[in-house]
């Protein structure tokens, strides 16, 4: 799994979810990878049909319960939580050993809800704790300014981002 592939699917996961979310993963993303650790989106939005598949494992389907919530009850159906992992040796990696700390500090310096605190502990998930939740703007400087380009390029442009659901759109300002 190169660099690029990472990145794409970062940006095509995360244009999924609310705009804040998006800014607050890449913002938890380029801090980790300056801590050598490499993250990726495992999950981002998720339909109904898909949040009640996961609710009946370990119900009405074999395994462990991975989830509480039912169809549109879910975040992730409303496009307010991305579930992460790692890579490691350029393989993703979901495994215990993982340093799931590092997601736990940023989506708290974030002002994200991390499932990592919870009692049925996800420490994969992060959500935004309410429907109007803002990415920090005294953060927003710590986002590099090429996050978003496919190439793989580096840009000296600043961005600013909007989103709302599936909805994005990335603004370039250049000097």
């Amino acid at each position: 799994m190169t660099e690029l592939d990472i990145q794409n699917n970062n940006n095509s996961l995360l244009a999924g979810v609310n705009g804040e979310l998006a800014k607050a993963c890449h913002y938890m993303i380029e801090n980790a990878r300056g801590e050598g650790h490499i993250l990726i989106v495992a999950e981002g939005y998720r339909t109904p049909e898909l949040q009640d598949y996961y609710y009946a494992q370990g119900r009405t389907r074999p395994g462990p319960i991975i989830t509480n919530a039912r169809g549109t009850q879910g975040k992730h159906t409303q496009r307010r939580a991305v579930d992460f992992d790692f890579v490691v040796d350029g393989v993703q990696s979901n495994a215990n050993s993982n340093p799931w700390s590092v997601i736990g500090r940023y989506a708290a310096n974030a002002g994200l809800t991390w499932g990592g605190n919870w009692a049925m502990r996800d420490y994969r998930h992060v959500e935004t704790p309410s429907t109007s939740y803002r990415f920090p703007e005294s953060l927003a400087t710590e986002l590099p300014p090429d996050v978003f380009n496919d190439s793989g390029t580096s840009s000296n442009s600043d961005y600013l981002l909007y989103g709302m659901g599936a909805l994005f759109l990335v603004v370039l300002l250049t000097d």
